[in-house]
């Protein structure tokens, strides 16, 4: 289901790029229901954004889009559902009753509440983790002194939140924050093109030089970590 829930996440991610906030929140919502329940999570940094700041679609015409996703999949997959299961069934309403309202993910294993930043992510995309982690923020950042939306930027910075709002579970795994990879891996590439394109020499060479160190340091903390 993890892999389901990326190939929808990746469009509906695509689709907020392309000024389409209501069928990207109808997919999200879509890919909750059936995939994986924990996209809630991801659906409310990403609402508050496109609503709050940036503004490009209603909260009722949000809500709405993805209402209807999410009713659409519930009622398309739950019969199918219950006539495999051979009861009434809707798979993705009782995992978030058993790992969110009833907090029993940690019978299944526990983990530190850094575990994904400090193991998890660093892990994952290796040379490039600092990268990663740091590239949505310095988006950011740029984007508020230059007055214009990176989108990238944004969705990427949605993303470490899903990641710290998901920490707060105690039961973590790799294939719980999947689904963000993609965006952080998206802003690493663009903070890597503007320091190998920065337009004074000067800067060039520290910017460069700058990303060179991220990536070393990056690697030699993989290491430690593999070890550790």
């Amino acid at each position: 289901p993890n892999t389901f829930a990326l190939v929808g996440i990746n469009i509906a991610l695509a689709l907020l790029m392309d000024y389409k906030a209501k069928t990207a929140f109808a997919l999200l919502a879509a890919v909750a229901a059936v995939f994986r329940s924990d996209v809630l999570v991801l659906i409310f940094p990403l609402a508050l954004v496109w609503v709050f700041v940036l503004g490009r679609v209603s909260l009722l015409g949000g809500a709405a889009s993805g209402v209807v996703g999410a009713l659409l999949a519930v009622m398309l997959t739950v019969p199918l559902d219950s006539i495999l299961w051979g009861r009434p069934l809707w798979p993705e309403a009782e995992v978030l009753l058993f790992n969110t309202v009833d907090n029993r993910s940690g019978e299944w294993g526990v983990s530190p509440a850094h575990w994904y930043f400090t193991s998890a992510i660093p892990k994952a995309f290796l040379g490039y983790s600092l990268l990663a982690l740091i590239a949505p923020i310095v988006g950011c950042w740029r984007s508020m002194r230059s007055k214009t939306a990176d989108t990238p930027a944004l969705i990427g910075a949605c993303v470490l939140v899903f990641v710290g709002l998901y920490s707060v579970l105690p039961h973590k795994e790799v294939r719980f924050i999947l689904i963000g990879f993609p965006a952080l891996l998206l802003c690493a590439a663009q903070l890597g093109v503007a320091l190998a394109e920065a337009p004074r020499a000067l800067l060039y060479r520290k910017a460069v030089g700058g990303g060179r160190w991220l990536v070393c340091i990056s690697a030699v903390l993989v290491v430690l970590m593999g070890v550790v």
